[in-house]
C-alpha cells in the first residue's frame, strides 16, 4: 500500500516500512525475507540519508542480528563492526546507543560460542555496556535486567554457576523494582534457574525450578508457547540425564505440543504432521532428542514399537531437513552449520533402521537406511546449487521467484497465527478466527500447488530443484543396473563406515569399522600421489583398498566377486580418492 500511495520513491516512510517489514519476518524467523526488505530500507536511507547515519547503523545492526539467527557468525561480526564505524562517525562518544555495539558484539560470540575465548569476548564486551549504564544520567533499566541476563549466559557457558547465580540475582531484584513480586519474566528466570542447576547436576533443584517455570506460564502467560515449550525441552533433558527414558519422552511431546495442539501428549510414539512445521530452527533439535530418546528407551524396555517410532521420527527429520533446504519453512541456515547438525541424526538414523534390519529381517529397512544416506548427500548438494541458483536460472522470471517467497512466507506466518490462537484458553479462544486461517492456509497451499505446476511445463529445471520431492525407489534403482554393475554408496560417520551394496537384483549393506587416523591416511595418499612418493603410496593405496572396497569385493554374498563394473558413490573426503589407482595386494 505505501508503495502504491507514496509518490516520492525516496520517501522515509517506505524506508520505514521495510525496516519494520523486516523487523517482522525476522520474529517469525523469514530470514531471508527480513534480509532483503533490510536492503530495500537501506538502499533508500542511502539515497537520503548518504552512508553515515544512525538509521543505517540500526539497519546494519539487525541485519547482523539475523545472520546470527542463521548460524553465520562471522558475517554477524563484519556487519556489527560496519555499524559501530558508522555510530563512531556519528554519534558523540558516551552516547547509550554504544551500548547496543557492545551487547550485540557480546550476544554474537554468547550465541557462537564454540570456545572458553568466545565467551571471555562476550564478558568484556558485557563489561563495556556496565561502563556506559555507570556514565550514562539515566539508564534504562531495561537494558541493564538483559545485560545481566547474558552476563549468566556467559558464566553458565563458563560453568561458573555460582557468578552466573550472582547476575541473575541481580537481573530478579531490579524486575521486582520495576515491575514488582509476579514480574513477566518470573517464568524465564525460574527456566534459567533450572538451566544453571541442571548443569551443575543439582537434578532436584533443577526439576522444582522448571516445573515452577511451567506452572508460572501456565498460570499467567498461557500464550507464551515458545517459553512453555523450552521448559519443557530441559525438564526432557533432566530426566534424560536420570535414565528416565519415558519422563524425557513425555516431556518432549508436550514441548512440541505447545507448537501442535493437535499432537496427542499421552502416546509420545505419535509425531506431529510435516504439514504443521513451520520453524527449523527449534524443532530440527528437539525432534533430534525424542529419536535419540525412543532408541535409549527401546534399549531399556526392549519394546519394539520405540524402536519403529525412534526411527520415523529420524525419517520425519529428513523429510523436514529436504524442505526446508529447500526454502518452504523459512529456515534460513549457515549451510556449514546446517550440514554439522543434520549429519548426527543422518548417522543415528541409519544406525537404527540396521538395527531393526537386523532385529527383522526385513530388507526395507535397508532400503530406509539408504534413503537416509542418500537424503544426506541430496541435501549437501542442493545447498550448493542453491548458491549458484541466481546465475543456473536467470532464465526464471523475477515474478515466479517472489511468488513463490510470498507464498512460503504469509503460510509460515499464518501457521504462527494459528498456534498461538490455538494456544489460548477455553474461553479467550476465537474458534471462527481459527477456521477461517485454517481455511486461508488451505487456499494459500492450492496456490502453491498451482504455481508449481506452471513451473514444471515453463521451467523444468527450476522445478526440479524448488518443487519437485522425487524419491528414489529400490526397484527403479535395481533395473537401472545391468547385470555385472555393483553400486557402492558410502556414509562416513563418526565411528564407522556404511556401505550400500546395490546390485539389479539385491541390496546389502556392511558396517565398516572406521580406522583410526582415517583422514590422515586418505591425506597423506593424494600427497604421495602429487609428490611421485612411491613408497608412501602403495603402502597407503593398499589401506585405502582394504578399508574401502575389499569388504564388498571379498565377500560372496555380495556378489561382488562376478561384479566387473562397480559404480562407487564416495562420501566426504573420499571424494577425492582415484578409486583406480588402489592396490589390491600389500606392498
Amino acid at each position: 500500500l505505501i508503495k502504491k500511495f507514496v509518490k516520492d520513491k525516496t520517501s522515509i516512510l517506505l524506508a520505514d516500512n521495510y525496516f519494520n517489514l523486516a523487523n517482522a519476518l525476522s520474529e517469525f524467523e523469514l530470514l531471508d525475507e527480513a534480509l532483503d526488505y533490510y536492503d530495500s530500507a537501506a538502499n533508500l536511507v542511502r539515497k537520503i540519508h548518504g552512508e553515515y547515519s544512525e538509521y543505517m547503523a540500526s539497519i546494519i545492526s539487525n541485519k547482523s542480528g539475523i545472520y546470527v539467527l542463521m548460524n553465520n557468525f562471522e558475517e554477524a561480526i563484519d556487519l556489527n563492526e560496519q555499524s559501530y564505524r558508522i555510530k563512531q562517525k556519528t554519534l558523540p562518544p558516551n552516547d547509550l546507543a554504544f551500548i547496543f555495539y557492545y551487547y550485540n558484539t557480546a550476544y554474537i560470540f554468547l550465541e557462537r560460542n564454540e570456545s572458553e575465548e568466545d565467551n571471555l569476548i562476550a564478558l568484556e564486551n558485557l563489561d563495556r555496556c556496565m561502563q556506559v549504564y555507570r556514565n550514562a544520567h539515566s539508564p534504562d533499566p531495561y537494558y541493564l535486567v538483559y545485560t545481566y541476563y547474558a552476563f549468566v549466559q556467559a558464566y553458565k557457558n563458563l560453568k561458573k554457576y555460582d557468578v552466573a547465580k550472582t547476575y541473575l540475582q541481580k537481573a530478579i531484584d531490579l524486575n521486582i523494582k520495576m515491575y514488582g513480586e509476579d514480574f513477566e519474566e518470573r517464568g524465564y528466570v525460574l527456566q534459567i534457574m533450572g538451566d544453571i542447576y541442571l548443569g551443575e547436576g543439582a537434578l532436584e533443584k533443577a526439576r522444582d525450578e522448571l516445573q515452577a517455570s511451567i506452572h508460572f506460564y501456565k498460570t499467567y502467560i498461557s500464550t507464551e508457547i515458545k517459553a512453555l515449550a523450552d521448559s519443557y525441552g530441559l525438564l526432557g533433558d533432566l530426566y534424560s540425564k536420570q535414565n528416565k527414558h519415558k519422563e524425557a519422552l513425555q516431556s518432549y511431546q508436550h514441548a512440541m505440543y505447545y507448537f501442535f495442539p493437535a499432537l496427542d501428549t499421552n502416546n509420545f510414539f505419535i509425531n506431529p504432521r510435516l504439514d504443521d512445521f513451520y520453524s527449523e530452527k527449534y524443532f530440527l533439535e528437539l525432534l533430534s532428542k525424542k529419536a535419540v530418546t525412543l532408541r535409549k528407551y527401546y534399549e531399556k524396555n526392549t519394546d519394539p514399537q520405540a524402536l519403529q517410532a525412534s526411527l520415523d521420527t529420524y525419517l520425519l527429520l529428513a523429510q523436514y531437513v529436504k524442505l526446508s533446504r529447500k526454502g518452504f519453512y523459512g529456515g534460513s541456515h549457515s549451510t556449514l552449520n546446517f550440514a554439522e547438525r543434520t549429519t548426527r541424526f543422518y548417522e543415528e538414523g541409519i544406525e537404527t533402521a540396521l538395527m531393526l534390519f537386523k532385529l527383522n529381517q526385513d530388507k526395507s529397512y535397508l532400503w530406509k537406511a539408504f534413503t537416509l544416506s542418500d537424503n544426506r548427500r541430496y541435501g549437501l548438494l542442493l545447498e550448493e546449487l542453491q548458491q549458484v541458483r541466481k546465475r543456473t536460472y536467470s532464465n526464471v522470471p523475477a515474478e515466479i521467484t517472489r511468488q513463490e517467497q510470498n507464498l512460503t512466507s504469509t503460510i509460515n506466518f499464518i501457521q504462527h497465527q494459528l498456534i498461538e490462537l490455538k494456544a489460548q484458553s477455553p474461553e479467550e479462544k476465537n474458534v471462527a478466527q481459527i477456521h477461517a486461517l485454517e481455511d486461508k492456509i488451505y487456499h494459500l497451499k492450492a496456490d502453491y500447488a498451482t504455481l508449481a505446476k506452471a513451473v514444471e511445463i515453463q521451467y523444468p529445471s527450476y522445478y526440479q530443484l524448488k518443487f519437485s520431492d522425487e524419491n528414489l525407489s529400490v526397484e527403479n534403482l535395481s533395473a537401472s543396473l545391468n547385470k555385472g554393475d555393483l553400486l557402492l554408496e558410502y556414509f562416513i560417520g563418526t565411528r564407522s563406515l556404511y556401505l550400500f551394496i546395490i546390485s539389479s537384483e539385491t541390496l546389502n549393506f556392511l558396517e565398516i569399522p572406521k580406522e583410526d587416523h582415517f583422514s590422515n591416511t586418505i591425506q597423506g595418499f593424494l600427497e604421495s600421489v602429487r609428490n611421485r612418493d612411491f613408497k608412501t603410496y602403495t603402502t597407503a593405496a593398499y589401506t585405502l583398498y582394504r578399508q574401502f572396497l575389499k569388504p564388498a569385493l571379498k565377500d560372496e554374498k555380495l556378489a561382488g566377486k562376478s561384479s566387473h563394473h562397480l559404480i562407487i558413490i564416495p562420501d566426504a573426503g573420499m571424494g577425492y580418492t582415484p578409486f583406480e589407482t588402489l592396490i589390491q595386494r600389500p606392498p
